[in-house]
């Protein structure tokens, strides 16, 4: 029996990854195998999980590999890494 997805507000940071894994059509296991195939290691379906609910914050290096799984568009690889810390926002003069 396919299990339902628990709900995750598409408004914050990891619901936004999740958005761009589910328009991918990817599994978090799919995602994880790509991330171990990628880095290495490290691919935990678990971990992406809790990322995605807001538990767990990635790495500026897993976010990185995450957009580049998800091949998401450079807007949205720009406002993830500002969402999660990673670069400041354009001030303009």
């Amino acid at each position: 029996m396919p299990r339902n997805p628990k709900p995750i507000d598409p408004a914050t940071p990891g619901g936004q990854l999740r958005e761009l894994r589910l328009r991918c059509g990817l599994s978090l296991g799919e995602v994880a195998a790509q991330y171990s195939a990628l880095k290495g290691s490290g691919g935990d379906p678990g971990h992406l999980s809790r990322i995605e609910q807001g538990k767990d914050v990635p790495t500026k290096e897993t976010l990185d590999l995450l957009l580049s799984i998800y091949r998401a568009n450079p807007f949205a690889q720009w406002q993830l890494r500002i969402r999660f810390g990673y670069d400041e926002p354009l001030r303009l003069p």
